[in-house]
């Protein structure tokens, strides 16, 4: 069945048409850092050689990199960082071939505020950083990110939120995240937010705003932090955060603390939990797992289900609710 987007989404996909300015190649058998890589026979190595290169120069630059798994970047604890004011958009060859790899040590990728990014079809995984309140091992963002076509998976927090994802900063302005035909699956944190945390973080102050559109987060785990927080196995979404859904699947997540007895934490929604603004629509929550004494299943909080939303824990509250 053909998924249909609603025309208020229609202009996230439709952006006006902005000439880049360069274009880089980035090849992790045959590179070199150390050459300018604007050729597809002259390539960059890493991937952060490219984005160096790019941020060295004005205007909207594409950095197409090419099938392999990109795992180093000695400059940074993070294998794609990005800092600079400009536009830049990242593509892979695929979610089979081009892989971002944290090796279970550093973060996938990190945008700054700031900085406007895309990226499609690349995975990311493997992200882990042992320091205390590391948010968003796989993608940390805190400026405005589009991710379409993007796997993001087996990333882990020590202790800290968004084991997959962490979207939020410390500002008036929300950082923004949009993802689109994506998975957010199979990730870990010690904290809020197995698959993604929606603003959150060490002083629980960095707010983001979200929008998914035909993406699934799916198996993910938030697991106890220091503070006593296991919240939204899936998705957590934090006050004064902006979370909008279309055609998602929420599912097979686990909120896992069975020990908050003594601790004043965040706990619960094994599928969501959401304590800011959240609309879904035509989104499927169901088969989450919350192991703590709160047994919220499938969702925590407050959420508006338009018509289309399917979650068994909550049928009877959707079919009383007036639908517009």
């Amino acid at each position: 069945m053909k998924k249909l987007i609603p025309l208020y989404l229609m202009g996230l996909m439709a952006a006006p048409y902005s000439a880049h300015a360069l274009t880089y190649f980035v090849n992790g058998t045959t590179g070199n850092d150390a050459v300018t890589c604007t050729s597809i026979g002259t390539p960059c190595l890493t991937i952060q050689g490219a984005i160096d290169q790019a941020e060295a120069t004005a205007g909207d630059d594409t950095i197409n990199v090419a099938a392999g798994t990109y795992n180093t970047n000695p400059a940074s604890d993070t294998i794609a960082d990005i800092s600079g004011s400009q536009n830049i958009t990242i593509v892979g060859a695929g979610t089979t071939t081009t892989i971002i790899d944290g090796a279970d040590d550093k973060r996938g990728l990190r945008v700054a505020f700031g900085s406007v990014v895309t990226v499609s079809d690349v995975t990311i995984q493997n992200g882990n950083d042992s320091g205390s309140l590391a948010e968003g091992t796989g993608v940390r963002n805190e400026g405005t990110l589009t991710l379409d076509t993007v796997l993001v998976q087996n990333n882990s927090t020590t202790d800290g939120d968004g084991g997959g994802i962490f979207n939020g900063v410390d500002d008036p302005t929300p950082a923004s995240l949009t993802i689109f035909n994506s998975t957010i699956a199979g990730n870990d944190a010690n904290g809020k937010g197995g698959g993604i945390s929606n603003g959150g973080g060490g002083s629980d102050a960095a707010v983001g705003t979200l929008v998914m559109v035909n993406s699934t987060i799916s198996g993910n785990t938030s697991g106890m932090n220091a503070a006593g927080e296991s919240a939204g196995g899936g998705l957590y979404n934090n006050i004064g955060s902006t979370a909008t859904m279309f055609n998602v699947t929420i599912a097979d997540n686990t909120a896992n603390n069975t020990t908050p007895a003594a601790l004043d934490g965040l706990i619960g929604g094994g599928g969501v939990y959401n304590i800011g603004t959240m609309t879904i629509n035509n989104t499927l929550i169901a088969n989450n797992t919350d192991d703590s004494s709160a047994d919220s299943n499938d969702c925590t909080g407050n959420l508006d289900l338009f018509p289309g939303v399917e979650s068994p824990e909550r049928e009877a509250q959707a079919a009383a609710r007036t639908m517009i």
